[in-house]
Order: structure tokens, then C-alpha cells, then sequence
């Protein structure tokens, strides 16, 4: 996986660590329907956008296409 850090991010973006990480992971899988794309799928929370409900979910699965 790259790494990203709080630099690289746009602004109004922020780093997701510790066990917020699993929580948003949770969330995001409880919230997809069933037939979606990544349902199923594992996900990595990474960082998030305080002004809005915005994630970025990092995909290491080989199988994924899109």
C-alpha cells in the first residue's frame, strides 16, 4: 500500500488512525447494499474531510476493477 501523510492530503482533509480506522471500515460495510460493488470487499479507512462526509478507502484486492 502507499503510504500517505497528513501533507500529501488537500486541504480540509484528515489522516484516519487508531481505531477510528475500524470504525469508519464498519460503518462503510453496514451501509452498502446488498449487490454493491464493494460489499464484500475489505477496505482500508484512510483519511477523511472534516467539512463534509467524505471518506478515501484504500483497495488491495487484485480481483477488484474498478
Amino acid at each position: 500500500m502507499n503510504k500517505i501523510n497528513q501533507e500529501s492530503l488537500p486541504e480540509d482533509w484528515v489522516l484516519i488512525e487508531g481505531d477510528s480506522c475500524d470504525t469508519f471500515e464498519k460503518e462503510l460495510a453496514r451501509e452498502l447494499p446488498k449487490g454493491h460493488v464493494l460489499k464484500g470487499i475489505t477496505v482500508k479507512a484512510l483519511a477523511r474531510r472534516e467539512s463534509r462526509d467524505d471518506f478515501l478507502f484504500y483497495i488491495d484486492d487484485i480481483k477488484f476493477k474498478y
